[in-house]
């Protein structure tokens, strides 16, 4: 696979991540809510995270997928946690908040997104990027 592809799934997952956040804010609080900072249908973390996903997979493959989802859900989760730390510090604003939920870390990510990272990591190594792959080639 060469820079093109990496550079397009960087921008197609970082679509596909701002659809899911715009659609997981608008659930939330029951109205359209924007999904990223930059005022454009794309998230770079999103993108982002899923590259770093598939480059760290290869290492992940002899364990059981319950662990590979445990392992990489919490890769995702740190990675949350520096994004979040990110834009505080150099861009000057919080993108999201989680302060008031369970055992939250700074606010910038907590357990129930933990969770959700885990179960999402599983989805997206045995079923959307192999999907995603078979229709694309």
């Amino acid at each position: 696979m060469n820079i093109f592809w990496y550079l397009f799934l960087f921008f197609l997952y970082g679509f596909f991540g701002w659809v899911v956040d715009v659609a997981y804010r608008s659930i939330s609080t029951g109205r359209l809510e924007e999904g990223s900072a930059f005022h454009l249908p794309f998230c770079p973390i999103y993108g982002f995270g899923a590259l770093l996903i598939l480059i760290i997979a290869p290492w992940l493959v002899s364990f059981h997928w319950v662990v590979q989802g445990i392992l990489v859900g919490t890769f995702v989760t740190f990675f949350e946690y520096l994004g979040g730390w990110f834009t505080e510090k150099f861009l000057g604003r919080r993108c999201w908040d989680y302060t008031g939920h369970l055992w939250n870390l700074h606010g910038r990510t907590d357990i129930e997104h933990w969770i959700g990272w885990c179960m999402a990591s599983v989805l997206f190594l045995f079923w959307i990027h192999p999907a995603i792959e078979q229709w694309l080639r």
